[in-house]
């Protein structure tokens, strides 16, 4: 057998012997290595990190320079709009300039346009007038004046911008008219003020330059501006400006001023002096660099200690022992296990805990408004649903969303949006008690669990946060904003509903609070939440409020015809209304409008309705169709909400539909209810044309009295009297009571739900008007109806029912 020389205990003692330890020192040296080329990295890094950071910063600071030139330009260019209009407003209302330019005294018109280059816009230098000029009627030139020495030329400025404004017709010239335009290698804002009151009898052009505006942004921006034409020359240039830096610590940005077309008009320069910061960017990157190089020694010197301890010590201690046996193999059996224990600490790594904690955190809290998030929100309502099975606890449930934020938003910009809810979290927040819990969701949304808090005294917290937000003022950038906020609470109490449940009817009651006139709370009561036609109601609050934002409500129309005429072209519709399923099925009115008749959603659908009828109207009068009467049903709310009512004036005004064509129905409960709202919805709408029926006429038991009152150009005779009055003899009665006090004031009558031909020939005899049922047509899509014209059905219908 061959033994090694080492084996022994004399060739083990000489191997330690001629080489003792000689095995730390390269793992001493390697480490101390590797732990230097990871500090000259670090320092590297931190390096490069800056000159990258210092690339950004420059895009950055650029980009946020063109934002706010962007914001400032349309600031100053909006108020040389306003000083223009008011300008040519202050001209054209001159007597001696109106006397003239009815005369059409040219020179006196020429001497008048001429003085106001001298008057307090020129003098006082609010704006730079370039041209007055002086159009008839059918917008030809008559006389223009140039101020600072500059030749008249009639109509020669912007002459395409001029051409879109000579095409203007209608009321549209009635109008006072701005756009910024580019010609002749500048830009100008043209400026159409109408001469006369509603029959114009000339116009007046404004012609000024944007550019003597535009210098004030060097001191609302703080810094030196530049103004340069398309072809490069500068109009304007700041003492300040600097075209050249030995560095790049000056940022310039350019924002190229555009024309109301689009067209480019204008190049604007803004320079940003960056040095200071750059000297301070550079200073604490010497710092950080400083700190690492420290930060690396430091861990050069607890790295020998701790491996000191580790490791060489036990090795020592090992080689002693080995040294003392004097041989390998009862070296290894008598070596002392603590000894060696100590080289196992050389693996172990610092506890992951806090670093879990800290992941654990992060994923329940909102990272804007430091709130609990939706998921946090969601375990701990959980929690609390369970206590109310459990221990038969009260609690409550707040669903809140802000209103007017879109406008903060949508105006200053998401930093500006951020900033509010910030600060709007820390305000609601004060107003809670230490057990409840705030938490937003996203966007614009909040959620409020109270804690044993019955439904009164949750009201009263709800309210005070709903009162401290509508108080608070958001300010930004020398803008005020208020805000507000919806709420819509409900109890948790021991039910059948689960988490996912009382979410629902939350945001449902949200819903309703915001259709309500916003800023306001709606109180779900239990009594509403355990019955089921009232759950059944707030779940199609939110179905009615996205088919309203989406755009998921189809127009229908049903026929009315002139009796003795059924087989003519239909010349009156009334408008029905469907709601579009997910699965593209059709769902009828009477599932949704009790729930939005009960929470009060009915004027967001009637708004919905009249603008989809009076577009309708509006495309069959441009494709040249037959104008036809458009009956739409509004409910008792919209009659009583002055808003809706201006709603309708500015639609009929803005879409140009002939009011004749349009005709309301008001049923005769509505009306009674509110007697003096519809007087006057009814006289401000027929002042401008529109007609009004009075629908389900005899249900409501109203004295024929009102009839006098309420000045309408149909009464619909409701069906309940329709349908039996062929055999009914007290229905006839009835039928042609109401048909004769009709006729007695002028109204004309229609009849509902007419089925089959002996219930016309009886109306026939009667004497009615118009019928409107299966045997005048049955409801149509308005975009079929075209395709699919409606003929006469003499067919009974089972049951006799309303096809409406």
């Amino acid at each position: 057998m061959k033994v090694f020389p080492w084996f022994t205990s004399q060739g083990f003692n000489h191997q330690l012997m001629s080489k003792p330890l000689s095995s730390r020192h390269p793992l001493r040296a390697s480490l101390g290595a590797t732990i230097l080329v990871m500090g000259v990295f670090s320092i590297l890094m931190v390096f490069v990190a800056g000159e990258v950071y210092r690339g950004l910063i420059v895009d950055n600071r650029q980009a946020a320079i063109v934002d706010r030139v962007e914001i400032e330009s349309s600031r100053v260019i909006g108020q040389l709009k306003r000083n223009a209009e008011q300008l040519g407003l202050t001209v054209q209302g001159g007597k001696e300039f109106r006397r003239v330019f009815k005369a059409l005294d040219v020179g006196a018109l020429r001497n008048s346009l001429k003085d106001h280059f001298y008057q307090y816009f020129v003098t006082a230098e609010v704006l730079r007038l370039v041209e007055l000029s002086v159009f008839d009627k059918n917008m030809n030139p008559v006389v223009s004046a140039a101020g600072r020495g500059g030749q008249p030329v009639a109509g020669g400025f912007c002459a395409q911008t001029m051409a879109r404004v000579i095409q203007r017709q209608g009321a549209d010239r009635l109008k006072v008219h701005s756009e910024l335009c580019y010609d002749a290698g500048a830009p100008y804002l043209m400026l159409v003020v109408p001469v006369g009151a509603f029959r114009p009898i000339g116009f007046l052009r404004v012609i000024t330059d944007p550019s003597f505006n535009l210098i004030s942004m060097e001191q609302s921006l703080d810094m030196p501006v530049r103004l340069e034409n398309l072809s490069g020359q500068i109009l304007y240039s700041s003492d300040a400006w600097q075209d050249s830096a030995p560095d790049e610590a000056l940022v310039t940005a350019e924002y190229l001023l555009r024309t109301s077309d689009g067209n480019p008009a204008m190049k604007i320069w803004v320079q940003r002096d960056m040095r200071a910061f750059f000297d301070h960017l550079a200073q604490t990157r010497l710092w950080i660099m400083g700190i690492v190089a420290i930060a690396t020694l430091l861990t050069v010197l607890a790295a020998f200690g701790i491996l000191q301890r580790v490791v060489f010590k036990p090795l020592q201690h090992l080689t002693s022992e080995l040294r003392r046996v004097g041989h390998c193999w009862e070296a290894a059996q008598q070596l002392d296990s603590s000894a060696i224990s100590g080289l196992d600490n050389v693996s172990e790594f610092a506890e992951l805990r806090e670093l879990y904690e800290t992941l654990g955190e992060m994923a329940l809290t909102d990272s804007l408004t430091s709130l609990p998030n939706r998921l946090a929100f969601e375990r701990e309502l959980d929690v609390v649903l369970t206590d109310a099975r459990t221990q038969s606890a009260h609690h409550a449930l707040a669903f809140m969303d802000l209103d007017q934020f879109k406008v903060v938003n949508d105006t200053c910009g998401h930093a500006a949006g951020d900033e509010l809810l910030r600060q709007l979290a820390v305000v609601m927040n004060n107003e809670i008690r230490g057990a409840d819990m705030l938490a937003r969701f996203g966007g614009d949304e909040f959620g409020l669990l109270l804690r044993n808090c019955h439904i009164e005294q949750a009201y009263k917290i709800a309210d005070q946060i709903r009162s401290r937000v509508e108080e608070f003022r958001f300010i930004w950038e020398d803008k005020s904003f208020a805000v507000g906020v919806s709420v819509g609470l409900l109890p948790i109490a021991a039910s059948g509903l689960t988490s996912s449940g009382l979410f629902s009817l939350a945001d449902a009651a949200c819903y309703t609070a915001k259709d309500q006139g916003r800023n306001r709370i709606h109180v779900l009561r239990p009594e509403d939440m355990n019955n089921p036609e009232n759950t059944n109601h707030m779940q199609w609050v939110a179905r009615i409020t996205r088919a309203i934002d989406e755009d998921g409500f189809c127009l229908f129309a049903q026929p009315i015809v002139q009796v003795g005429k059924l087989d003519r072209p239909v010349e009156h519709y009334e408008m029905l209304i469907r709601m579009r399923a997910e699965d593209g099925e059709m769902i009828p009115p009477m599932a949704f409008i009790p729930a939005a008749e009960r929470y009060g959603i009915m004027p967001s659908i009637d708004r919905w309705t009249v603008r989809a009828a009076t577009n309708w109207v509006a495309q069959r009068s441009r494709e040249g169709k037959p104008q036809c009467i458009c009956s739409i049903n509004l409910s008792a709310l919209s009659i009583c909400d002055q808003r809706f009512l201006t709603f309708v004036i500015n639609l009929l005004d803005e879409s140009g539909v002939d009011p004749h064509n349009i005709c309301f129905e008001i049923t005769e409960t509505a009306a009674m209810a509110n007697m003096a709202h519809a007087i006057r919805f009814l006289s401000v709408l027929k002042s401008m044309g529109c007609r009004f029926s009075l629908d389900d006429f005899g249900i409501g038991l109203a004295s024929f009295s009102y009839l006098k009152q309420l000045k309408v150009d149909f009464l619909k005779i409701d069906g309940v009297f329709i349908r039996d009055v062929a055999t009914d003899a007290v229905d006839f009665a009835m039928v042609e009571s109401i048909n004769h006090v009709g006729h007695v004031l002028g109204v004309k009558t229609i009849a509902e739900c007419v089925s089959d031909q002996e219930i016309l020939d009886k109306l026939t005899e009667i004497g009615v008007d118009y019928v409107q049922g299966a045997v005048a047509g049955m409801p149509v899509s308005v975009a079929d109806i075209d395709e699919s014209v409606p003929r006469p059905r003499l067919d009974v219908i089972e049951g006799g029912q309303n096809p409406s």
